[in-house]
């Protein structure tokens, strides 16, 4: 019984995270850009949501600690994205995007449970090149902290979607994490 209500309520909260970004008086067409965002590349969204699903796999009671790194991952990377564009980074950052892609759905379909730093570790380092390609594609004129609060609440909403769909299919998880890989797969093949 207290494991459907945790779930309800991380179902809640990925709804209402975004919305407290729009409270924030003058931030309107910059929140709206940084929400937007994840949600307009399939990579990102795929990602962000088979993470979310990952963490459903630990069974410690600090999990928060997986998506809390991909967000610090998410932050440190878009920071360098806007004020630290490299020459050649895009590229690169566009292939781990790809490889996260995979790799992402690929540990949910072994069900790898991990250590929970290496969990956290792992989601960190997959984010910093997600928030590199945000940062670096951040529309010209936006102001980047409001960017960042739309986007780092669009993606905590992802990471906590996935936790509850993860928490909801236990049973299937290493079905959907095949089923997320072969997608991803045959979308990067074309």
């Amino acid at each position: 019984m207290k494991q459907t209500k945790l779930i309800k309520q991380m179902l809640w909260l990925g709804l209402l995270v975004p919305g407290m970004a729009f409270a924030h008086p003058g931030h309107s067409g910059n929140v709206l850009a940084g929400m937007a965002h994840p949600f307009t590349g399939l990579d990102h969204l795929m990602t962000m949501l088979a993470v979310g699903m990952w963490t459903a796999l630990s069974v410690s009671a600090k999990r928060h600690w997986v998506p809390a790194g991909f967000i610090a991952g998410l932050a440190l990377g878009a920071l360098a994205g806007i004020y630290l564009p490299a020459p050649g980074m895009s590229a690169a950052s566009e292939s781990m995007i790809a490889a996260s892609m995979l790799a992402m759905p690929l540990l949910l379909a072994a069900l790898l449970r991990l250590p929970l730093a290496s969990m956290g570790a792992a989601a960190g380092f997959v984010a910093l090149w997600h928030g590199y390609a945000h940062g670096v594609e951040m529309p010209a004129g936006a102001q980047p902290l409001s960017f960042m609060l739309g986007m780092l609440a669009a993606s905590a909403a992802l990471l906590a979607i996935g936790y509850a769909v993860g928490r909801l299919a236990q049973s299937r998880l290493r079905w959907l994490g095949a089923a997320m890989a072969l997608f991803s797969a045959v979308w990067l093949a074309v």
